[in-house]
This record gives C-alpha cells, structure tokens and sequence, in this order.
C-alpha cells in the first residue's frame, strides 16, 4: 500500500529570508541543513500532521506526529 500525504508545506531558503522574525532566521536556516527544500508539515489525516523539528538519537528524521482534537 502506498502512502500520500494530503498536502503538505516546504521550507526554502527564499522563505526563510521572506520571515519576519529575525531571532528565527537562524534556526530555521540550521533546520533546513544542507537540504534545498523539505516538508516542514505533512498533513497525515483529517486531525493528523507530522511537523519537523530538530532531529535527536531518538528521532533522527526529526519528524514529529501530532493531533489536533476538537476542543471539549
């Protein structure tokens, strides 16, 4: 079974430099490394996404799965 995300958004260097907020510029530009473009957010599912981050020994791809749920 092959697996498509439903949408998903990129981090360029261009929209790095587009970015506001000056403090950040950095560490986006060291989350981006050596690679041109990358999905920042995958939308998984009707309430799931996988969101970079850093990655870590225990997550060395770095991706991150989170839900949003409606509120109660």
């Amino acid at each position: 079974m092959m697996f498509h995300p439903q949408d998903s958004f990129q981090l360029s260097c261009d929209k790095i430099e587009d970015y506001n907020g000056q403090c950040f510029k950095e560490m986006l530009s060291t989350l981006l490394g050596s690679q041109n473009s990358m999905a920042v957010v995958v939308d998984v599912s009707d309430i799931s996404y996988a969101i970079l981050g850093f990655p870590s020994t225990n997550n060395t791809m770095g991706y991150n799965h989170v839900k949003i749920l409606d509120e109660i």
